[in-house]
Order: structure tokens, then sequence, then C-alpha cells
């Protein structure tokens, strides 16, 4: 594959439902324009809830109630 460059700054934002590949594509689309970076708001979240901090301990709650979250 190769690489391809942006010729303006790039803001995608990947929306969808649990497991249908947002993950996935952000890995191609930083293959394909290596100056992409990627960032997982639910990675964030998770981190911060293993880590104990106030925002963690904030959404443990909410986590653990939401009928969205899977374990």
């Amino acid at each position: 594959m190769t690489t391809k460059q942006f010729k303006r700054a790039a803001r995608i934002i990947l929306v969808g439902a649990p497991g249908v590949g947002k993950g996935t594509q952000a890995e191609r689309l930083m293959l394909r324009y290596p100056q992409l970076s990627a960032v997982s708001s639910g990675d964030l979240l998770r981190n911060a809830v293993r880590n104990k901090t106030l925002l963690g301990m904030n959404n443990t709650f909410q986590l653990a109630e939401s009928p969205l979250h899977r374990a």
C-alpha cells in the first residue's frame, strides 16, 4: 500500500456502534496516512477507570449501569 500525504490538516471522526470496525479503519487510515494519529474515547475512559482517576471514579457507576457498555 502506498502512503500519501494530506495537502491540508485533516480531522476525521469515526462514529459507530461497538464492534463495527472503527479501530480497524483508524489503523488502516494511519498506515496509509502516517501523519495521522488516533484517539479512542473508550480507551481513554477505560484507562481512567483502571487508574482510579477522578474522571474514572465519577464514571464507574455510569459504566456499570449503561446498557451500551460491554465488559
